[in-house]
């Protein structure tokens, strides 16, 4: 719900509000103008870009803790 604009919050399908690129198209409108193939690569598009905003955001502790299963490998190839 926090993707969805605060005056959307409330409708019957929040999530078709969510503005998905800088032109502020959502998925409500792309049902009403855009062919399935647009919707599809618009869309697509929205998700890889906010997938990759989400996974910057997240703590760095993922790959802190590989380290330590990394090196152990590292280790015991040389043994």
């Amino acid at each position: 719900m926090e993707l969805v604009p605060l005056e959307w919050q409330s409708a019957k399908s929040p999530c078709r509000h969510i503005p998905l690129n800088e032109k502020g198209e959502t998925v409500d409108n792309l049902y009403r103008w855009a062919t399935q193939e647009e919707t599809e690569a618009i869309v697509a598009s929205w998700l890889k870009s906010t997938i990759g905003k989400l996974e910057g955001a997240q703590p760095q502790e993922t790959s802190v803790s590989a380290a330590p299963a990394q090196q152990a490998k590292s280790a015991a190839g040389h043994s």
